[in-house]
């Protein structure tokens, strides 16, 4: 058979299957919802029939489009409901999501929650009032729901527009702060508002204007911006000028409402994407077993029961049992543990170290016959920016 028939072949072969598949859509009543392709004039699929509502623009990425990671806050390896009274900050409630209180007072918490919108239940990264702020001039500041970023992660942005999306909920009615910083010796801010009403979850799109190669970003795996919502402020960090960028470290818009006036209120975000771009695209849906990988290269959790270690030798040793992370993390960790040791035989002086961002080690003494295990606790292994 030749070429030519041999296409011809095809094309109908082809043509076949598509007309069956269309005609039992059809007899399903789904002909709307599933429109079906036919080949073109050459034998390929017809492309043009795809129809897109959310198109992507041709400077987006076709994977991986979400800078920010665990977006729907459902990967939560540590939360140890920490109280962020002045002069506490760090990574608390999902992985990735960092909060500060700055001399502002008051104490308020974050955690992983649930959101329901459009009949859809998500979960979602919630900060939770205990006790109002006292001072909000100065410096002092209630450092709102915030994600950090290395400059690896940034660098796609640069010459770009981009979009933010997310969806978010609050106790009461306002209009609320959404910032970007960027760069470390010359610093860039962006910021603007967003409105909710009270208790009612809202899609929100903010476009964000070009960055450009003037911003100060180091492509590497330190500290080179952040992303952050509902930031507190009426001071050093506040402007009057919004959707723009402009130069200096700003968080907080003149006129934003103080959010956190009365305990027990709350503000939550979920399904937060920044993207390149002009057209914000519905979000970017992973796995939790692919988001918690995403995860471990800054922050990892070894509970007490992978801690086993059995030999026997013959005189007094240190011994060095290494130990290799599930995946490189982001740089050399810094390690908390609170393991309880059974020691067995002539062991005894465990600790654990980071040797790099690929490696840790638990270091011990040891003569004759030893057996190391952990009975409780775990290590913390921490890579954030």
């Amino acid at each position: 058979m030749g070429t030519a028939s041999s296409t011809k072949l095809l094309k109908r072969v082809g043509n076949f299957f598509l007309t069956e598949i269309a005609a039992l859509l059809t007899s399903a009543g789904a002909a709307d919802a599933y429109a079906v392709p036919a080949l073109d004039a050459t034998g390929k699929l017809d492309t043009s029939f795809f129809p897109s509502s959310v198109p992507i623009g041709d400077r987006q990425l076709s994977g991986d489009r979400n800078v920010i990671i665990n977006g729907k806050g459902y990967v939560e390896q540590k939360h140890e409901a920490v109280s962020f009274s002045s002069g506490v900050a760090g990574y608390d409630g999902p992985d990735l999501w960092y909060c500060s209180n700055v001399g502002a007072g008051g104490s308020f918490g974050q955690a992983r929650t649930s959101m329901s919108y459009a009949g859809k239940y998500l979960w979602a990264i919630r900060q939770t009032v205990g006790n109002a702020p006292t001072s909000l001039t100065g410096s002092n500041h209630w450092g709102g729901i915030r994600q950090r970023f290395e400059g690896r992660r940034l660098a796609r942005f640069i010459g770009n527009t981009s979009v933010v999306s997310f969806l978010a909920h609050s106790k009461i009615a306002g209009n609320f702060s959404f910032a970007i910083r960027i760069g470390t010796s010359v610093v860039n801010s962006f910021v603007t508002t967003f409105t909710l009403a009270a208790d009612t979850p809202t899609r929100i799109v903010i476009p964000i204007p070009q960055i450009t190669t003037a911003f100060s970003i180091a492509f590497d795996n330190t500290f080179a911006g952040e992303i952050a919502w509902g930031i507190l402020n009426t001071g050093t960090y506040q402007t009057a000028t919004l959707g723009a960028w402009q130069a200096g470290s700003y968080y907080s818009a003149a006129g934003a409402t103080n959010w956190a006036a009365s305990s027990t209120n709350f503000l939550s975000i979920t399904e937060a994407q920044w993207e390149v771009g002009d057209v914000a695209t519905p979000f970017e849906e992973h796995t939790y077993e692919h988001t918690l990988h995403k995860c471990q290269h800054y922050y990892l959790v070894v509970p007490y029961s992978d801690i086993i270690e059995a030999n026997g030798v013959t005189s007094a040793v240190t011994v060095a049992a290494a130990y290799t992370f599930i995946r490189a993390m982001n740089r050399q960790p810094s390690v908390s543990s609170n393991i309880t040791y059974v020691y067995g035989g002539a062991c005894s002086g465990a600790s654990i170290a980071a040797r790099s961002n690929l490696t840790w080690v638990l270091v011990f003494s040891a003569s004759g016959s030893y057996n190391l295990q952990a009975s409780a606790g775990r290590i913390i292994f921490d890579a954030n920016v």
